[in-house]
Order: structure tokens, then C-alpha cells, then sequence
């Protein structure tokens, strides 16, 4: 990308914005340069990629920010098809999330215990089960949203896309 390769102030120049304004561009450019090199320092966890990407547009500490969007993030209700699984003991994993509409058939034969079994890119590898107590927690969830709602989400925006397709004056 031009804008992570290439100095502010060649930036400026190429695209001949007025002195008066380079200030500006050239300020917001090196923050947007340091905020993409932030996003290089963390592979894998996506939480902290935001807290360093944001953290480095805002010129903040990383500790604070986090703390930050922490707090903001407590104030948030989760959305009713969104399951927080705390921790994944099997895996020891940081939480996760079960996505409630994203409903994913799988062929038992394709479901392996062994990771010796899961030999090809279709094949999936069982790595735990969910106790008793969360397992009913998420069935009821499930159960939740689809009595409630009945269909899937994107039934429901092309339903309300097709009423407004009607000619109810006719």
C-alpha cells in the first residue's frame, strides 16, 4: 500500500495538496503509517491488533486504551445470537464465541477423535465437549432465538426487501 511504502511528505508532493493543508495530511498520514506497522507487531490475537492499531492512530498508551476499550466493551450488551464461552478448557484458549445464525452442518464421518484420523483438509478434529451446564445454556439460547424470531437473518432482510417490492395501492 502506497501510504505504509512511501514518506508523507512524497505523498504530498505527488498529490500537490496546498502547503496550508500538508500539515495535516502529513500528520494524519504518519499516524495511519504508524497505526499499519502497529498492526504488524500482533499475529494472532485480533483484541490486541485493535488496541495497537487504534492505539497508535490516537498516539495513547496500548495499556490505556485497552483499558478503555475494556470498559466500553462492559457497558455493551452482547447481541442476542452471540454465545460468550468464557474459556475452552480442552484447549486453553482465551474465550470464544458461538455464533448462533452461523449454523454449520457437518457429516459425522467427517468428525474425527484422533488427530492421527483428520488426514485431509475436509476432515474435522473434535477437540472437546461443552459441560453439562453450558451445553444446556447454548441450547436454550438457541432455542431462544429461533422461537422468538423464527427464521434466519437473512430470510428476514429479504422479506422485508420483497415487501416493499408490493404495489399495496393496487
Amino acid at each position: 500500500m502506497w501510504a505504509s511504502r512511501s514518506d508523507p511528505d512524497l505523498i504530498c508532493a505527488e498529490l500537490d495538496i496546498p502547503e496550508k493543508e500538508s500539515k495535516k495530511v502529513k500528520k494524519n498520514l504518519s499516524a495511519f503509517k504508524s497505526a499499519l506497522t502497529a498492526l504488524d507487531k500482533v499475529e494472532h490475537d485480533s483484541f490486541q491488533r485493535l488496541v495497537e492499531f487504534r492505539s497508535a492512530l490516537d498516539g495513547m498508551d496500548c495499556k490505556t486504551h485497552r483499558e478503555a476499550l475494556l470498559a466500553q466493551a462492559k457497558d455493551e450488551q452482547l447481541p442476542e445470537d452471540v454465545f460468550l464461552l468464557p474459556n475452552l478448557p480442552q484447549l486453553e484458549v482465551q474465550p470464544a464465541v458461538i455464533l448462533m445464525r452461523e449454523i454449520l452442518a457437518i457429516p459425522f464421518a467427517s468428525v474425527c477423535f484422533r488427530s492421527l484420523d483428520a488426514v485431509t483438509a475436509d476432515m474435522f478434529l473434535r477437540v472437546g465437549t461443552l459441560v453439562p451446564t453450558i451445553k444446556y445454556a447454548v441450547s436454550q439460547s438457541f432455542g431462544a432465538l429461533y422461537s422468538r424470531i423464527g427464521l434466519p437473518k437473512e430470510y428476514e432482510t429479504r422479506r422485508d426487501e420483497s415487501i416493499v417490492l408490493f404495489d399495496i395501492s393496487a
